[in-house]
């Protein structure tokens, strides 16, 4: 079974630029070299990743687009200050034209910004989007896949097809 980590590392290996060690995925995503290799091999199992931990793009946006948001719902909770997330996040709110009221965030002491509790894929997303902004933007829009409407939705998937798919 497929846990929220592994669609974190999905994701840095596909807008990675090169190939990663894991002990690189580990310090880029603040996880233990142990939690890089499993997730990599679940996300092989279910082929997401081909052997060499290479994306396997079309699967990947399939998956990201038409499952996601059945296997990891979101789960909301209340006002609280955090990074945000979805259609406020930086990245995505300039692709959708404005940015809503009580956004929601991923919760963090170290925040900026105030909005509604909107549960991680993984613990350390706030961490990782706070010092890697092609991630943050990558998250957030795999965030607005499992909360928004249908509008933001396609423009997460289209965001994330670029994203994804090298030139």
């Amino acid at each position: 079974m497929l846990k929220g980590q592994d669609v974190v590392v999905c994701l840095y290996l596909a807008v990675s630029a090169k190939k990663r060690t894991y002990a690189e995925i580990a310090g880029v995503l603040k996880v233990s070299i142990g939690t890089a290799h499993g997730a990599a091999q679940r996300a092989q199992a279910a082929k997401l990743l081909d052997e060499h931990n290479q994306p396997i793009r079309p699967n990947l946006l399939e998956f990201l687009n038409h499952g996601l948001r059945y296997v990891f719902y979101p789960e909301r909770g209340s006002l609280i200050r955090g990074v945000q997330t979805g259609a406020a996040a930086p990245g995505i709110c300039e692709h959708l034209g404005s940015t809503p009221e009580n956004s929601p965030v991923w919760p963090t002491p170290k925040g900026r910004a105030r909005g509604y509790a909107l549960t991680p894929l993984y613990p350390t997303v706030a961490e990782i989007a706070s010092s890697n902004p092609t991630m943050h933007a990558a998250l957030a829009a795999v965030d607005l896949l499992r909360i928004g409407s249908a509008r933001e939705r396609m423009v997460a998937s289209e965001f994330l097809n670029e994203l994804i798919t090298p030139p």
